[in-house]
């Protein structure tokens, strides 16, 4: 069974890191770009077996050591360059019927394509993103005769963490052995399969929906996407809605389903076949029948708050996520749509005691009492991790203890969890600022103009600007 949470929070839970550390490195992890697990090993923070551990707990599978691999050409060759790179996924080794594979990302639609293809059972083991982008790229390379880890052992798979048995590496494949060929199109399972299951519904959408739900006909929810794993992850998170939820995996499907079940909520990804989520959401906006209908919009390929400024104005999307979400962010967001009572910025309401803790942090600040208010505000978070006006303050107390990059850390998890809360923003803009870091200071100056509480202040931030450019 994997384990939940954020691999820097199963990193402290296990005592490879403190929290402070965690912190500074979830900066440095915003900066870079990059993930969490690259940036504490390559940064000497954790040996790469304690990460890899925590991944292999969080997705089930076991993890692999690439440093520690020898893979001859022969096992290479079973999946062209073009395709392993392009999909992040690295062969290592051969065992009779299966096919031993490094990835970064478990993607079972994936995996169940290569198998479907090779006639091989698919085996992955999870690997550090850095170590698999450099083997990939080290592997792949012109005349490569196969790849070598810095700390090689040839013939050994150097599981680290196996909560499934690790077949034995058999003998190298020999050179008549055909190599796997993805350049030319392969037949696909039908939508029926148990690789892209069809959506909760039939002829009667909503009782099926009903009886799948187990509770009475009320609100609706309809979950668009073309990924099986989000489409449940989406459907099990919100169960404790009490709503009932309908699934889609294609974009004319989910017209269909718009049109006969008529949700209180779309939940929509923007990358769907046969027609674009965004299309989607025009159709259903501009309907005076559904032009009401609240949606939600999660997407993978348009990040950043710019275009999701743009695609809420253009195309009318009420709330838009990136993945990976976070579940209580999701769970959030739909009961206050399925309410029809927006989020106010910066007003979170917390739970009796983790205001109580929150107060009690804000008087121990005033006090200048820095580690009770920070005692005080970490256990409000702990009851409360969703809460931006929380881990503002918590921001504030580490920046008033000269913790900048830890109060970035916090600073950005408030903005992020309410993007109009114009004290963070600030804050972060003034903080990259004095660190040096000018475009990501210019980034903030920027949304500080769009949540800015006057206009008089949204004309000295622009004064600002200018003299910073």
């Amino acid at each position: 069974m994997s384990e939940k949470g954020r691999i820097g929070d199963r990193l402290v839970a296990r005592g490879f890191l403190t929290r402070a550390v965690a912190e500074t490195i979830a900066v440095e992890t915003v900066l870079a770009g990059t993930r969490f697990g690259s940036v504490a090993a390559n940064s000497k923070r954790v040996r790469d077996a304690e990460v890899l551990k925590v991944l292999s707990a969080q997705l089930g599978i076991p993890g692999v050591d690439l440093t520690q691999m020898s893979i001859p050409r022969a096992v290479l060759d079973r999946i062209p360059a073009a395709v392993a790179k392009q999909h992040g996924i690295l062969p290592i080794g051969v065992d009779d019927h299966n096919l031993l594979v490094a990835v970064a990302d478990v993607h079972q639609n994936l995996l169940d394509e290569f198998a479907f293809a090779t006639g091989l059972t698919i085996r992955p083991y999870v690997a550090l993103h850095t170590r698999l982008t450099e083997a990939l790229a080290k592997s792949y390379a012109p005349h490569a005769q196969g790849f070598e880890g810095a700390h090689a052992q040839p013939g050994v798979l150097a599981v680290v963490s196996d909560p499934v048995p690790a077949p034995k590496l058999a003998a190298p494949i020999g050179p008549t052995d055909e190599p796997l060929d993805l350049t030319r199109a392969a037949p696909v399972p039908p939508l029926q399969s148990a690789v892209l299951p069809p959506p909760i519904v039939s002829a009667s959408p909503v009782a099926t929906a009903q009886a799948t739900s187990g509770v009475g006909r009320g609100k609706v929810i309809l979950v668009v996407d073309d990924e099986a794993e989000i489409r449940e992850l989406v459907v099990e998170a919100l169960k404790s809605t009490q709503a009932d939820l309908v699934t889609a995996s294609r974009g004319i499907e989910a017209l269909e389903l718009i049109k006969s079940v008529r949700p209180d909520l779309i939940i929509l990804d923007a990358m769907l076949p046969e027609v674009h989520g965004f299309e989607i959401c025009r159709k259903v906006k501009n309907s005076k029948r559904f032009g009401q209908t609240p949606v939600l919009m999660i997407s993978a390929i348009y990040r950043g708050w710019r275009i999701a400024e743009d695609i809420k104005s253009l195309y009318g999307v009420d709330v838009f996520l990136e993945k990976p979400f976070r579940i209580g962010e999701l769970r959030r967001h739909t009961e206050a749509l399925l309410a029809h009572t927006p989020l106010k910025m910066g007003e979170a309401e917390l739970n009796r005691e983790a205001q109580a803790r929150y107060e009690a942090g804000l008087k121990a600040a005033q006090a200048g009492d820095w580690d009770a208010a920070l005692t005080s505000l970490r256990a409000a978070e702990s009851l409360e991790p969703f809460a931006a006006k929380v881990q503002f303050q918590l921001g504030w107390v580490l920046e008033m203890r000269d913790r900048a990059f830890q109060a970035i850390y916090h600073y950005e998890r408030a903005v992020e969890l309410e993007p109009e809360l114009f004290a963070a923003t600030k804050s972060l803009a003034l903080l990259y600022q004095a660190k040096g870091f000018r475009h990501k200071a210019v980034d903030m100056w920027e949304r500080c103009i769009k949540t800015a509480p006057t206009n008089e202040i949204r004309e000295q931030i622009k004064e600002h600007l200018v003299g910073i450019l």
